[in-house]
């Protein structure tokens, strides 16, 4: 049985649990693909299967996580969230400006 020791932060701790047993069990089965290459095709096998399962358990716990706890990546993506939690992004289309409509109200415009 492989055994992986990974640092974690205290305050990380139960968030990085998933990923240490997720590498414990892809360090188990490439030990037993390495063990049983030259032996038993069947258990070789359930190994490789394993291998491709663990592989894509950690990759999938690697998708979920953001790279910082921040808001967004950087400063500039930062304003660019705070415009969408602010409102659309895209206003409405309209052809008229503040200065057409009040034209339009006084009558000068037609």
């Amino acid at each position: 049985m492989a055994y992986v020791s990974i640092y974690l932060n205290r305050e990380v701790r139960d968030e990085g649990k998933p990923f240490e047993e997720a590498v414990e069990l892809l360090a188990d089965a490439i030990e037993g693909f390495f063990g049983y290459k030259l032996g038993t095709p069947s258990i070789n096998e359930q190994n490789y299967q394993a291998m491709l399962w663990a592989v894509a358990n950690v990759s999938g716990l690697v998708a979920r996580e953001r790279p910082v706890y921040d808001f967004g990546y950087s400063e500039r993506q930062d304003a660019d969230l705070m415009k969408l939690l602010n409102g659309s992004p895209y206003p409405p289309y309209t052809p008229y400006t503040a200065k057409t409509c009040i034209l339009w109200a006084l009558g000068l415009l037609l």
